[in-house]
């Protein structure tokens, strides 16, 4: 279960890597970037499940739960991104 833990909090940390090194010249970059990691992170976690699909309402609530918890993130962070250093943000986004 902790290979899992560091497994998820070193994967965090590189796409928060790639992100800031990722050109920001083009307005819809970091959408693409995003679309992507989310199309590896699907891939990865039905690899994991064994290539099997299983949904149920808690599962759908629970995602809906954690989907507006990252959602929030990305939106606090883009904020303090604007504002200065996000060294403590992202270190706290990377460890939730």
């Amino acid at each position: 279960m902790y290979a899992w833990l560091v497994f998820s909090i070193l994967s965090a940390s590189f796409y928060s890597i790639l992100l800031h090194s990722y050109p920001g010249n083009e307005k819809f970059n970091v959408f693409k970037l995003n679309f992507f990691a989310s199309v590896v992170w699907m891939i990865v976690l039905f690899f994991f499940n064994q290539c099997k699909l299983y949904l149920n309402k808690e599962i759908i609530l629970f995602g809906v739960a954690y989907g507006v918890a990252q959602t929030l993130f990305a939106l606090f962070k883009a904020k303090a991104m604007n504002a200065g250093s996000v060294s403590v943000t992202t270190l706290i986004g990377n460890a939730s």
